[in-house]
């Protein structure tokens, strides 16, 4: 639920089409590095705001989530357990 703003930009499951970053994937600590700045700097941008809206422990539940969605289109979760 707390993901869900971040699929207006950049797509469903963080999947961004155009125009927008892909965020699923991405090392969790390198999101909440990045969002926490947003957060603390001087508004630049949407995502200034955005990360504002958030407690640092929110950023950090967005993140961890983001990170474990798989990069490929669809987003599911990938599972390490799963054999082909």
């Amino acid at each position: 639920l707390l993901a869900s703003m971040c699929y207006q930009c950049h797509g469903t499951n963080g999947q961004a089409t155009a125009g927008f970053e892909s965020i699923s994937g991405k090392p969790a600590n390198s999101m909440l590095k990045d969002l926490l700045e947003m957060r603390a700097r001087r508004p630049e941008g949407i995502m200034d705001y955005q990360a504002r809206a958030y407690t640092p422990e929110q950023l950090r539940l967005i993140a961890d989530y983001l990170a474990r969605l798989s990069k490929s289109p669809g987003g599911e979760e990938e599972n390490e357990n799963d054999e082909d």
